[in-house]
């Protein structure tokens, strides 16, 4: 994931962080859901007694 957030222009520092408050937002929420997708996998392949390409490939889709 690459999140490109340019240095912010203007005179109050407070008020450019605000203009990029969306940008960090969706970062926060797409890490939040990338986090959750790993941590489920990881648990549903840590419960499991065998494992085959085919079921990995099921999981992923």
């Amino acid at each position: 994931m690459v999140l490109e957030i340019k240095v912010p222009e203007g005179t109050s520092k407070f008020s450019a962080l605000i203009e990029k408050a969306p940008y960090f937002i969706a970062f926060i929420i797409s890490f939040i859901f990338i986090c959750a997708a790993w941590y489920h996998h990881h648990y549903l392949l840590a419960k499991t007694k065998w494992f085959s390409r085919r079921v990995f490939w099921a999981n992923n889709l």
